[in-house]
C-alpha cells in the first residue's frame, strides 16, 4: 500500500492484483483500490469501494470520510459521494452537517436527485426519529411522489414541533419554486397546516403563492380575503398580493369581480369601470352585473363613465332597442368631449339591427368629435365594407384613416372610389390635397396621388407625385420607376424622362438611367442643369463608370472630343451594358480619331471584354500597326483569350518582333482549334520565315499546320530541305514523328525514305508506338473528317508488317472498305474465325463488285485454311473476274483437293459435274 500511493505508472498493475484480493476483501485492500481509484479520477469505483468499506467496517468512517472529501473537492455533485457523507454524518451524529448536506441536494434543483433524498430522509427518520428536522425532510421530499406520508408527517409535526413549521413553510415555498411539480401537494399540505393551526401571514402568504403557482385564482383570493380579515393593518401586503393574483389570472371572472369590489371601496371608479369591461365577457355573472349597475347609479348619479359601461353592456348582449334609448338619454348628461363614444356605441348598435345608412352617419359624427374613438369606428366600418362598398362609406372611411394616420388605407380607399362612373376625379383629387395638408410627407398619399393623376391622363403631374413618393420612402422606388415607365411609353416630355432616369438611378438600373439621360442630352444638348447634376455625379461616385461614361458621351454630342477622349480613355469598367455603350462610344470617336493607336487598343480590349473576339482581333491588329510598342500591352490582354483569332494575332505579334519561341509556345497546343482559312494565313506567315536551326520550332509548327491542311507533299519537301542542316538526334527524330503520318500517306519514294530513316533511329518498339500514335491521332481527326482515308492508311501500315496497328485503326470504321482491309489484317493475324465472320456478311450482296471482291478474298481464306474442296467451288464462282495470274492457282486447288495429276482429274470430272459446270471446267483447263 505504501510503495503503490505514489506510484502512478504501477497504478493498473496494483489494480488488477486488488481484484484477485478483492474476492475476499479486508479493509487494507478497499482502502488501496478506494486510494488508487480516487488518484485515477475513478470515482465511481472509488465511491463503490468506500460504500463496501463502511457497510464491513463502520469504525474506519473518519478516514472513509476523509476520502469522500477528495472526491468532492474534484466533484461536488457526485451524488453518490454526497450520499455516503451523509449516512456518515447521521450515524456520527453531526446533525448540522447532515442539514447542510440534506438541504444542498434538495435544494439543487436536480431532479434526478429526489430519490436519493427521500431515501437518505427515510434513513435519517429511521436513525433518529425524534431528530425535528428528519420530519422536516421527509415532508418536503414525499411531496414529490407520497402526499399521503407528507400528511401523516406533517400532522406529527403540528402535534409535537410546531417551532419548526415557519421553517417548513419557508423550504415548501423554495421548493415549489425549484420543482413545478410539487406545487398541487404544496398547496394539500399547507392547507393542512392553515387548517390546524393559529393562522400566521407567513403561512397565508405562502399559501396564496402556492395557490397561484397551482392555476387555482379562487383558493388564492379565499385565503387573500382571510389574509385582510386577519390582518387588517397589512392592507399594502394584500394589495401587494392581490397584484400578484390578477397579473397571473386577469381575465379571471373572480378575480375581476375582487378587483372591482376594492377598488370601489377605494373610490377608484375607473379602475373598477376597467375591470367590468372585461367582466361582460361573462354572460353567466349578469345577474352580478346588474346588480352592481343599480349600485352605480345610486352612488354616482349621471356619471357618463358609469354609463358609457352600462351601454356597452348593452351592446354585448344585443339589446340594441334598450341601448338606443339610453343614448338618447344620455347625450344631455355626457360632456361635449365625450360624445363621440355616444355615436361610436350608436353606430354599431344600428349597424347590428341594419340600419346601415344611419349607423355610417352615426360613426361619422363619432369619426369628426374625436380621434380618441375613430380606431374602433374604423374597425366596425371596415367590417361593414365587406359586405356594403358604397361611396358613402368610403368617403368616412377615408376620414377616419385620415383621424388615425392610415394614410396608406386613406390612399386606397380613395383610388376605389375612382370605380364609381358618378364620382368625379376632380374631387377625389381635392380629397387627396386635403390629407396632404395633414400629412405633406406622406409617401402613400403622394404614391396614390401619382396613380389618379395617371388615369386622368395628366402624365407629367403624375410622374412628380411618383418622384416625390420615392423622396420620401425609396422603398417605393422599384414600383413607381415601373409606373413612370409606362407614362414614358406614351408621353414624348423630356422632364418625365428625367424623373424616369433617376428613379432608375435611385433603383440602382443605371442601364435605365444612362438611355434616359443620353436621350435628354440628344434632345437638349443645352441642358446644363443636367449636364451638372451628371458631373457632380461622377465626381462624388468615382466607383459607378456609368457617370463618367455618360459625362463622356455629352462631351461627345457637344463636339469637344479631347476632353471626351481623355475621359473614357480612362474608364474600365466589366459590367456588361457599360461596356456595350462604351464600345458604343469608341466606335463613334474612331470615326474621327482613326490614327489614334490608344483608341483602337482600349476598343478592342473592350471588346475582348464582351467576348466579341473578332473585331477586337481587328482592333488590337490596328493599333499594333500604328504603334508597335503596344504590343506587351496587347499581349497581356489577349493572353486569357481563349481564342482562335486572338492565338493568331499573338503568334503573328511574336514572330514580327522575332520571339519565335513565345510563338512556338502559344501555336504548338492549339492548331486543332483553328479553321482552315486560318490555317492558311499562318501558313503564308510561317512559310516568309528563313529555314535555320534557331528556329526549326516554328518550323514543326507548320509541318502540324500543312498535315492540317492535308498539304502531303510540302511536308515531305520541308522534311527534305530541314534534313540539310546540321539537327542532333533528338531533333530530326522529333522532325520524322511529325512527318511520318504524310509519310505513310504518300505513295512516293520520299516518303519511304522519311520512314525507313525513322526507323533506323527508333528500334521496332519505338516505331510501333509511332505508328500507334499516329493512328490514334489519325483516327480521332477521321472520325470528324476523313473516315475514307482509314483504310488506305491502314493498308500501308499492314504492308510495313503491322497487322495488329492496322486492325486497331481500323476498329471504329464501319464502311465497305475497313471491312476488307480489317479481313486481310484478320487473315495475317491467322484470326480465321473472324475473318470468316467479316467476309460472309459480304457474299450475298447484290452489288457485284463487292461480292466478287470479297469472294476473292474468301478464297484467300479458304486456301490459308486447307478448305480445297471449299476453294474450288468460290473459285468457279469469281473465275471469270480473275486475272490470269490468279487463274494459275486452279492447279494448286485441284491437286490438293483431288491428288497432283491431270489424269486424276480426268477421270473424276464425272463425279464433279455437281461441283462444277462443264462449260466452265473446259474454260478453266484451257487456261491451264
Amino acid at each position: 500500500m505504501d510503495f503503490f500511493s505514489d506510484k502512478e505508472k504501477y497504478f493498473n498493475w496494483a489494480l488488477e492484483k486488488l481484484e484477485l484480493i478483492l474476492q475476499s476483501p479486508d479493509e487494507r485492500s478497499l482502502f488501496l483500490a478506494s486510494e488508487i481509484n480516487i488518484k485515477k479520477n475513478n470515482f465511481e469505483k472509488a465511491v463503490f469501494y468506500l460504500c463496501e468499506l463502511y457497510k464491513l467496517f463502520p469504525t474506519s468512517s473518519e478516514s472513509i470520510e476523509m476520502y469522500l472529501l477528495q472526491i468532492l473537492e474534484s466533484d461536488i455533485n457526485h451524488i453518490e459521494a454526497l450520499s455516503l457523507l451523509v449516512k456518515i454524518m447521521i450515524s456520527k451524529n453531526e446533525y448540522i452537517k447532515t442539514k447542510i448536506l440534506l438541504e444542498y441536494i434538495l435544494f439543487s434543483g436536480n431532479n434526478e436527485w429526489i430519490d436519493e433524498a427521500y431515501k437518505l430522509s427515510i434513513f435519517l427518520k429511521n436513525i433518529n426519529s425524534d431528530y425535528p428536522e428528519a420530519n422536516l425532510f421527509l415532508i418536503l421530499t414525499s411531496l414529490f411522489n407520497n402526499v399521503e406520508q407528507a400528511k401523516t408527517v406533517c400532522d406529527e409535526i403540528i402535534e409535537n414541533n410546531p417551532e419548526i413549521l415557519t421553517e417548513l413553510i419557508i423550504k415548501i415555498s423554495v421548493i415549489e419554486n425549484l420543482y413545478v411539480l410539487t406545487t398541487k401537494n404544496s398547496l394539500i399540505i399547507l392547507d393542512k397546516i392553515l387548517n390546524q393551526t393559529e393562522i400566521s401571514e407567513l403561512t397565508l402568504v405562502a399559501i396564496i403563492f402556492t395557490s397561484i403557482n397551482s392555476d387555482e385564482p379562487e383558493k388564492a383570493l379565499k385565503y387573500l380575503q382571510k389574509h385582510e380579515l386577519q390582518f387588517p393593518n397589512l392592507k399594502n401586503i394584500s394589495s401587494k398580493l392581490l397584484d400578484n393574483i390578477t397579473e397571473k389570472f386577469p381575465k379571471n371572472k373572480e378575480v375581476l369581480k375582487t378587483n372591482i369590489i376594492i377598488s370601489l371601496r377605494k373610490n377608484k371608479l375607473e379602475l373598477a369601470l376597467e375591470n367590468l369591461k372585461n367582466l361582460l365577457d361573462f354572460p353567466e355573472e349578469d345577474s352580478w352585473t346588474i346588480e352592481l349597475f343599480k349600485r352605480f347609479e345610486s352612488i354616482y348619479p349621471n356619471n357618463h363613465l358609469v354609463q358609457f359601461r352600462y351601454l356597452d353592456f348593452l351592446l354585448k348582449r344585443k339589446l340594441y332597442s334598450k341601448l338606443l334609448i339610453e343614448i338618447e338619454k344620455a347625450i344631455n348628461i355626457v360632456p361635449e368631449k365625450d360624445k363621440s363614444y355616444l355615436y361610436l356605441i350608436r353606430g354599431k348598435a344600428l349597424l347590428e339591427k341594419d340600419d346601415i345608412e344611419k349607423g355610417i352617419l352615426s360613426l361619422s359624427k363619432c369619426i369628426e368629435l374625436s380621434s380618441k374613438y375613430a380606431d374602433q369606428a374604423v374597425d366596425s366600418l371596415e367590417r361593414l365594407k365587406e359586405i356594403y362598398n358604397h361611396p358613402k362609406l368610403l368617403y368616412v372611411l377615408i376620414h377616419g384613416y385620415g383621424k388615425i394616420e392610415n394614410y396608406l388605407k386613406a390612399s386606397e380607399c380613395l383610388i376605389e372610389l375612382t370605380k364609381f362612373k358618378d364620382i368625379n376625379e376632380d374631387k377625389i383629387i381635392d380629397e387627396f390635397n386635403s390629407l396632404l395638408k395633414k400629412a405633406p410627407t406622406n409617401a402613400y398619399l403622394r404614391w396614390h396621388l401619382g396613380k389618379m393623376f395617371a388615369m386622368k391622363g395628366e402624365d407629367e403631374k403624375s410622374a412628380n407625385q411618383f418622384q416625390l413618393a420615392v423622396s420620401y420612402d425609396q422603398s417605393l422606388a422599384d414600383s413607381a420607376y415601373e409606373e413612370v415607365d409606362e407614362i414614358s411609353k406614351r408621353s414624348d416630355s423630356i422632364d418625365i424622362v428625367q424623373i424616369k432616369g433617376l428613379l432608375a438611378e435611385t433603383c440602382g438600373k443605371y442601364d435605365e438611367f444612362y438611355k434616359s439621360f443620353e436621350h435628354i442630352f440628344s434632345k437638349n444638348p443645352n441642358d446644363k442643369k443636367t449636364y451638372r447634376y451628371v458631373h457632380q455625379k461622377n465626381k462624388e461616385e468615382t466607383d459607378k463608370p456609368v457617370y463618367k461614361i455618360l459625362e463622356s458621351r455629352y462631351l461627345f454630342i457637344l463636339k469637344k472630343y479631347e476632353p471626351c477622349i481623355e475621359n473614357i480613355l480612362e474608364i474600365e469598367t466589366s459590367n456588361k451594358f457599360e461596356l456595350s455603350v462604351l464600345e458604343e462610344l469608341f466606335q463613334d470617336i474612331i470615326k474621327k480619331y482613326q490614327q489614334n493607336p490608344m483608341i483602337w487598343f482600349k476598343l478592342g480590349k473592350i471588346q475582348i471584354a464582351m467576348g466579341n473576339y473578332e473585331n477586337a482581333i481587328f482592333s488590337f491588329q490596328n493599333s499594333f500597326k500604328l504603334s508597335p510598342d503596344l504590343s506587351s500591352d496587347i499581349l497581356s490582354v489577349l493572353k486569357e483569350a481563349k481564342n482562335p483569332d486572338a492565338m493568331i494575332l499573338m503568334s503573328e505579334i511574336n514572330i514580327n518582333e522575332g520571339h519565335f519561341d513565345k510563338a512556338y509556345e502559344i501555336l504548338k497546343d492549339n492548331i486543332h482549334i483553328f479553321s482552315q482559312e486560318q490555317l492558311e494565313n499562318l501558313k503564308d506567315n510561317i512559310s516568309k520565315i528563313e529555314i535555320i536551326p534557331e528556329r526549326i520550332n516554328i518550323q514543326f509548327i507548320l509541318m502540324e499546320i500543312l498535315i492540317n491542311l492535308n498539304d502531303n507533299d510540302e511536308i515531305l519537301k520541308r522534311v527534305k530541305t530541314i534534313e540539310k542542316m546540321d539537327l542532333g538526334k533528338h531533333t530530326r527524330e522529333k522532325m520524322l514523328i511529325i512527318a511520318l503520318g504524310s509519310a505513310l500517306k504518300s505513295k512516293s519514294a520520299q516518303g519511304f525514305k522519311i520512314i525507313n530513316k525513322l526507323r533506323e533511329i527508333q528500334d521496332d518498339e519505338e516505331f510501333s508506338l509511332q505508328v500507334k500514335h499516329f493512328r490514334e491521332k489519325k483516327l480521332e481527326d477521321s472520325l470528324a473528317k476523313e473516315i475514307k482515308d482509314i483504310p488506305e492508311i491502314a493498308k500501308t501500315i499492314r504492308e510495313f508488317g503491322y497487322p495488329n496497328e492496322a486492325l486497331s485503326l481500323l476498329n471504329n470504321i464501319k464502311t465497305i472498305n475497313g471491312d476488307y482491309e480489317k479481313a486481310l489484317c484478320l487473315i495475317e493475324l491467322e484470326k480465321y474465325n473472324s475473318s470468316n465472320m467479316c467476309i460472309r456478311k459480304y457474299l450475298k450482296t447484290f452489288d457485284l463488285n463487292i461480292r466478287t471482291n470479297f469472294l476473292k478474298l474468301y478464297l484467300i481464306l479458304q486456301l490459308k485454311t486447307s478448305d480445297f474442296r471449299g476453294a474450288l467451288g468460290t473459285f468457279q464462282k469469281v473465275f471469270s473476274s480473275l486475272s490470269n495470274d490468279e487463274k494459275n492457282i486452279y492447279s494448286t486447288i485441284t491437286a490438293n483437293a483431288f491428288g497432283s495429276t491431270p489424269l486424276k482429274i480426268n477421270r473424276k470430272i464425272k463425279n464433279n459435274r455437281k461441283l462444277i459446270k462443264k462449260e466452265t471446267l473446259t474454260k478453266m483447263m484451257e487456261s491451264l
